[in-house]
């Protein structure tokens, strides 16, 4: 027991001519498609199971034939499979995933259900008996589920009591592969679900791979998959239903069987041009941040009052600080005072210095580049829409995340060497105070929209502390003023753009 692209013209399939059906769309073709499996079966402190890694290696396997591919594919098997590496994935989903994108999330091993608070949870490869700490809770899935950007996510459960997922749902709707979905497929309801004999897949499995490998059409509905699952289980009841988050809009994933579509590569919003010069020849990266709406400032100092909301829209922010390299090579000269790499943030420039390599930039490549905004710099730095609440940029301890005083070492360093924010951000905190765009002022006491700074004044913000800090700049609400034409060896910034 587990108790414990281009549409191609209407192709043949044999004799059968593919008739496409009114809701398929070019973006059906578009899109990439990512699987996640999780399987367990050497269990270090409860009964082992026989199949759950099968199964999920048989999916994967079989899912290649609906265009998933190979580097799209992450396994988490056994000792992979433990509750800090489960959730640590979960998370670089969450950072990674765009609308653009399908994810399929297969969980197979033990569950459990509190027989107090009727709460489930998944058990991972250390998990222990009775000691929910131990365990991934539906919530915690269902709560990072919540921040996947994907246009498609079908999460399929085979465990015991794996419909607790379902306390709360929806309906699939019509919609089809048009509009996004969010959808579950669990083996059972309130129950314990077989694992199977050794060697065999469990029932659920053998189920869904049957439907899967020898179903016909070019393409499968996941409501008929789900159909064809119950139809086969008599000793357990499967559930299959939208889930009550944030993201479904009443779509529903389809399988494409490959060939059926011709997948053309993901290509950026912007042009070609652009790619070549600030991804190729820059080495720029960006990071899209989903809009959204924070408590900005903090009671720790009197300029960073009072505590108020601010809205964003989505917007890009850079990776990492500009560095020396980039900025010599739109520049032609490195005023940087800590010269010891390339690598290293540019330094020793002042605000208006950097309107002209942004103006330079965005000649370049025809797109417009900016420094963020305060509000914005904020925002990212405190991990966004899935911010964890960190004083610093992405850690509780500035050690992890952080170039400061203690160990810097009182020379600057390369960027990216430390660990990143919830967003995937670097260098946030520590190592060089960056310039935003705005003004420098008081806060207002009402709520705010992208907002843009004072009107009056002069100075310009900078934020997040530099390697001459201690750990209070480094905070992710700490801000100083500085004068727009002054230069300084711990000033530098990071570049900003709004999606076209």
């Amino acid at each position: 027991q587990r108790s414990n692209p281009h549409i191609m013209p209407d192709p043949q399939r044999g004799d059968q001519l593919f008739k496409r059906p009114d809701w398929l769309s070019e973006a059906s073709s578009a899109r990439a498609y990512h699987f996640l499996g999780i399987g367990i079966n050497a269990y270090q402190h409860i009964p082992q199971l026989y199949n759950p890694v099968p199964d999920v290696q048989a999916f994967a396997e079989t899912l290649e034939a609906y265009g998933f591919q190979q580097d799209q594919t992450t396994l988490l098997l056994d000792e992979q499979a433990n509750r800090s590496q489960i959730l640590k994935t979960l998370r670089s989903f969450a950072k990674k995933l765009t609308p653009q994108d399908n994810l399929v999330l297969y969980f197979a091993g033990h569950g459990i259900i509190d027989d107090i608070t009727g709460e489930g949870y998944w058990i991972p490869v250390e998990g222990k008996a009775n000691d929910y700490s131990t365990y991934v809770s539906n919530d915690e899935v269902v709560d990072l589920l919540k921040y996947f950007k994907a246009h498609h996510i079908l999460l399929i459960i085979d465990s015991c009591f794996s419909g607790t997922f379902f306390q709360q749902t929806r309906s699939l709707g019509s919609k089809y592969d048009r509009s996004p979905s969010r959808f579950a497929i669990s083996s059972g309801s309130s129950e314990s679900v077989p694992d199977g004999a050794p060697a065999e897949h469990s029932p659920f499995a053998k189920r869904a791979l049957a439907y899967l490998t020898q179903h016909e059409e070019p393409y499968a509905l996941v409501s008929e998959l789900a159909n064809y699952i119950k139809r086969g289980n008599f000793h357990q009841q499967p559930q299959a239903h939208a889930l009550m988050i944030d993201g479904h809009e009443e779509g529903e994933f389809v399988f494409f069987r490959k060939g059926i579509f011709t997948p053309q590569p993901k290509t950026p919003a912007s042009t070609i041009d652009y790619e070549q010069l600030v991804i190729k020849e820059l080495g720029l990266d960006f990071v899209y941040v989903e809009g959204g709406t924070y408590k900005r400032g903090s009671k720790e100092a009197e300029n960073e009052q009072p505590i108020h909301k601010v809205t964003l829209d989505d917007f890009e922010i850079s990776k990492y600080p500009v560095t020396q390299a980039q900025w010599l090579h739109i520049m032609g000269e490195n005023p940087s005072y800590d010269k010891g790499d390339p690598q290293h943030p540019v330094e020793y420039i002042s605000w208006n210095e950097v309107q002209v390599f942004l103006q330079k930039l965005s000649e370049q490549t025809g797109h417009t580049f900016r420094l963020p905004t305060e509000g914005e710099w904020e925002f990212a730095a405190r991990g966004g829409n899935v911010s964890e609440g960190f004083p610093y940029a992405g850690a509780n301890e500035l050690d992890e995340i952080a170039w400061y005083r203690l160990n810097s070492g009182q020379h600057s360093h390369k960027v990216g060497q430390k660990e990143p924010n919830e967003l995937g951000l670097y260098d946030m905190s520590g190592l060089i105070w960056e310039f935003c765009s705005d003004n420098y002022g008081p806060y207002p006491r009402e709520p705010i929209t992208n907002p843009r700074g004072t009107s009056r004044g002069v100075n310009k913000v900078i934020r997040g502390g530099c390697l001459n800090d201690y750990e209070e700049m480094c905070r992710v609400t700490a801000r100083r003023k500085f004068g727009p034409q002054f230069r300084d060896c711990f000033l530098g910034f990071r570049l900003a753009y709004t999606p076209e």
